[in-house]
């Protein structure tokens, strides 16, 4: 009885372990973004996913670098780091009118991560991601 618990403790043991290690292997970082380019993306927001790991908003392209009528994911920080930088789930929604500069896919994929964005029905705008880092207190969106 006593080998038996033995292997089952090491068993559940050891996919633990396993288990915790794919969070970790999961997360990208940076790297596929081009953080020496900005590309400027306006358009009209047709879905926000406001989900762990990252927060993805995505825009039907009406002007920009990008042809008209072309979808782009936009990717953002965690949620939980968005909240901390003062940002809601309800800052921006599904069709607002948005311009956005993101750092581009490397792989040239229509997508980015983001850099800035601007509400175009009230001017509001706001900077965000990981460069510079989150800052310690909230930030309000200004008017521009």
């Amino acid at each position: 009885m006593n080998r038996a618990l033995g292997e089952i403790m090491s068993l559940t043991s050891a996919f633990a372990i396993t288990a915790s290690a794919f969070p970790i292997a999961a997360h990208h970082g940076l790297t596929m973004f081009d953080l020496n380019t900005i590309v400027m993306v306006s358009g009209e927001i047709t879905d926000v996913r406001w989900t762990n790991p990252h927060v993805v908003i995505v825009i039907e392209t009406t002007v920009g670098k990008a042809s008209p009528g072309t979808q782009w994911n936009i990717e953002l920080p965690s949620p939980g780091s968005l909240v901390r930088a003062g940002w809601s789930r309800h800052i921006v929604k599904a069709d607002d009118q948005v311009s956005v500069e993101v750092h581009p896919r490397r792989s040239g994929a229509n997508s980015g991560h983001l850099k800035t964005i601007r509400l175009d029905a009230t001017g509001r705008s706001s900077a965000t991601g990981y460069l510079p880092p989150v800052p310690s207190k909230p930030f309000e969106l200004s008017v521009r």
